[in-house]
């Protein structure tokens, strides 16, 4: 397997990604291909993808959450035929070789166990990005806006890969800078102003980030 980081996508890789991106995500969780394209080609997002010999079987976008210390892993996936390989791990090893080789962690939005009643496949999940450091932040039930425009949000846990070890809390100002940053960089004239001062409302002065 060659992983690779692509800064411009021609219309191969294109078709390839979409393929997987398509398979892989809901429609509620799937930002517009020809956005994510144009962050790519204006170093707003990082796209490493993973060949085996010339076919693309797994990719992670990396996006640059500014005004922050992390970046925000927006996707991963492997394609179907090629899970259970071993290979969203070396990816995630990847992922987080990059980020910290940047000087920054990496931010995760991570469906909640009972979203969408995959309850099994939804800790799978959790468990597989815990393996590399992940913690969830107590006290916040995170919204991800639905970005088919039908109200219906993904209720997901925010997860985090410090760089620093030795962190295992957050303030509520940095929490309400992450929700901020996210809604606002990714997600203007999707989010709904109101569910964000909700989460907010909701943290303590101090948000421990859980290992289990």
């Amino acid at each position: 397997m060659e992983l690779l980081e692509i800064k411009d996508l021609d219309k191969n890789h294109q078709i390839q990604f979409e393929e997987i991106y398509h398979e892989a995500f809901p429609p509620n969780e799937q930002q517009p291909s020809e956005l994510i394209y144009k962050r790519i080609k204006e170093n707003k997002e990082v796209f490493l993808a993973a060949y085996i010999k010339e076919e693309l079987v797994a990719f992670a976008l990396l996006f640059d959450l500014q005004n922050t210390d992390y970046f925000l892993l927006d996707y991963l996936a492997v394609k179907n035929n090629k899970r259970n390989a071993g290979l969203g791990g070396k990816l995630m090893q990847k992922v987080i070789a990059y980020s910290f080789g940047k000087n920054k962690g990496v931010l995760l939005e991570v469906d909640h166990p009972y979203q969408r009643g995959k309850r099994l496949q939804n800790t799978s999940r959790i468990q597989f990005y815990q393996k590399y450091g992940a913690r969830i932040v107590e006290n916040l039930i995170y919204k991800l806006p639905d970005l088919e425009r039908k109200n219906n949000p993904a209720h997901q846990f925010l997860m985090i890969i410090s760089l620093q070890n030795n962190i295992d809390s957050l303030s509520k100002a940095e929490v309400e800078n992450l929700l901020n940053q996210l809604y606002v960089q990714l997600y203007q004239g999707v989010y709904d102003f109101g569910v964000l001062e909700e989460m907010k409302n909701g943290l303590l002065e101090t948000n421990f980030l859980s290992k289990i």
